[in-house]
């Protein structure tokens, strides 16, 4: 697995980069469009999908925050839609 994390601290911006491992973006990408077809319309944002690296199981997070397992990652709704 390819983890790189880079943190940029501006004044007002915070920028962060992280690379994945390809099989854990495509598991990611299957459970947010297992979810997407399952729920046409959802009531809140999808933000993203909260994943085990270790057995690629996650579950879509919705809501303002997520929080995550320490085991877990947080891959974002805009990795999965690219």
């Amino acid at each position: 697995m390819v983890y790189q994390m880079k943190n940029t601290l501006n004044h007002k911006q915070k920028d962060k980069t992280m690379l994945l491992d390809p099989s854990l973006l495509r598991a990611a990408r299957q459970i947010y469009l297992a979810y997407s077809q399952v729920h046409k319309i959802s009531e809140k944002p999808v933000l993203g999908v909260a994943i085990n690296p270790n057995n690629y199981r996650g579950q879509v997070i919705l809501g303002t925050k997520p929080i995550l397992l320490p085991y877990e990652c947080f891959i974002g709704i805009n990795q999965l839609k690219s």
